[in-house]
């Protein structure tokens, strides 16, 4: 990161099971789970955030580059009541939304992201249904994202560098590809500049 000068997201993933969940630990005991958005978990929950940052700023990660994605592809109340959390932590902590949404939507959670990021599929729409324009109303940096599994046969012109064409033709500050692995697992790509590498994804990437 400190060389890139890129973002940390951490995933917190507060879906469903055990990413719900945190446990109260005892000496020798890990006692019960702590139930979502509960008074015990809330406090669970901002003094892990502290840490987190804490721990990241002390390694040199401004602030400003660890966002905090805490739903995948959601916005309902429980993202809602978890950003308030977040906010009331530190108004400084950044929130970052990756779901393609309706324009009440993204109206109703504004107050709670910091970086939007929809997919790609839709911008077109956004573009010419006054969506994107809401966004860019909020003057926070919008990026987009595409995903998939099996790239070896994808052409780097249609599926990597034409990417950053639809984002340098729609002013939007960034864009991700969203690599799955092993059926569950994610990584974010963000190529913001570096060394040259050598696979037809990459270039593609660093030619766009």
């Amino acid at each position: 990161q400190r060389k890139s000068g890129g973002h940390l997201l951490l995933e917190w993933y507060l879906h469903h099971g055990p990413y719900t969940t945190m446990q109260r630990f005892g000496p020798g005991d890990r006692g019960s789970p702590l139930a979502l958005h509960s008074a015990p978990w809330k406090r669970a929950f901002r003094t892990l955030l502290v840490a987190m940052h804490d721990s990241l700023e002390a390694k040199g990660v401004p602030r400003n580059r660890i966002l905090h994605y805490i739903y995948d592809e959601y916005l309902g109340e429980n993202f809602v009541e978890t950003a308030k959390v977040i906010r009331a932590v530190n108004k400084d902590y950044k929130i970052f939304s990756d779901l393609l949404a309706p324009l009440e939507d993204y109206q109703r959670v504004a107050p709670y992201v910091d970086v939007w990021c929809p997919h790609f599929s839709g911008l077109e729409a956004m573009a010419k249904d006054g969506r994107l324009e809401f966004l860019k109303s909020t003057g926070d940096d919008i990026w987009f994202y595409d995903c998939g599994r099996t790239q070896r046969m994808s052409s780097p012109y249609t599926a990597y560098r034409h990417k950053f064409w639809r984002a340098y033709r729609y002013g939007l500050q960034g864009c991700t590809y969203h690599v799955y692995r092993s059926g569950r697992m994610s990584d974010y790509y963000a190529i913001r500049g570096g060394p040259a590498v050598h696979s037809r994804r990459y270039e593609g990437w660093f030619s766009g």
